[in-house]
């Protein structure tokens, strides 16, 4: 936000979370690229392709494209042409509003302190 139009306390928990999301997949692919790298160099080392470097480049350009979409420090331009993880959370965020209008996925969560009626036997019998 600027100076004009200062963000808002909600606004500022929105930001965290996503944030927060973005970080957990950006570290999920890091996971899973380092050894993903190492057996796409050790392939490129151990066979008899004229490039070795071949997987490993092809690994790096995966490696950008996911930084692309992740888009952790919201640095890559909103050019529309590609789907982002801010798009997903776009989405996602419409979809919990459109439910909560409508009074929620489970209704029943909104009053757990609620107890079944228990009818109680009939005396004179």
């Amino acid at each position: 936000m600027t100076k004009d139009n200062p963000t808002t306390r909600g606004q500022l928990l929105r930001q965290l979370l996503v944030f927060q999301f973005k970080l957990a997949m950006d570290g999920i692919r890091d996971v899973l690229l380092s050894p993903i790298s190492i057996v796409a160099a050790l392939a490129g080392i151990l066979t008899n392709n004229p490039d070795p470097s071949r997987y490993f480049n092809q690994l790096l350009e995966l490696g950008h494209q996911s930084d692309r979409w992740i888009n952790l420090f919201n640095t890559h331009n909103q050019d529309g042409e590609s789907a982002t993880a801010d798009d997903f959370v776009r989405e996602a965020e419409s979809i919990v509003r459109s439910e909560l209008e409508k009074g929620g996925v489970m209704p029943r969560v909104k009053r757990p302190t609620e107890k079944p009626e228990i009818q109680s036997p009939e005396k004179g019998d």
